[in-house]
């Protein structure tokens, strides 16, 4: 296994593919959906893209101006702000489409929703 990591690091070394590392990133994170699961994270999303938190935290700010953790909880709020307006869902318990937006319960969907109106507040006094 030594081998093949050292090979592959040669490899990345002669041929650098940034942006191919960030399709990459965007296919699992945005395309599959990566941030619906529960146990989403960092660390979690690292060691399924064989890489390390600190590139993937990189790439998230500069592709998608926030860090990998907010990246996260943003995707799942818009996520469950389209699951909202899904007539499909419209006989569904509110609790049940947070959660299968990726949030743990309706508390952690509240908190980030308060942090939203906080910062939206914060940037208007500004």
């Amino acid at each position: 296994m030594q081998i093949l990591t050292r090979f592959t690091d040669f490899i990345n070394t002669l041929f650098p593919s940034k942006l191919g590392f960030q399709n990459i990133f965007e296919h699992y994170f945005f395309e599959q959906k990566y941030y619906l699961h529960t146990s989403a994270s960092l660390e979690n999303f690292a060691k399924l893209l064989n890489t390390n938190a600190d590139k993937l935290n990189h790439i998230s700010n500069k592709y998608n101006s926030s860090s990998f953790e907010e990246l996260i909880q943003q995707s799942r709020y818009e996520h469950l702000m389209k699951e909202f307006q899904n007539p499909f869902n419209a006989s569904l318990p509110i609790e049940s489409v947070i959660i299968l937006s990726g949030f743990d319960n309706n508390e952690s969907f509240v908190n980030y929703a308060k942090e939203i109106q906080q910062n939206n507040l914060k940037s208007i006094n500004l």
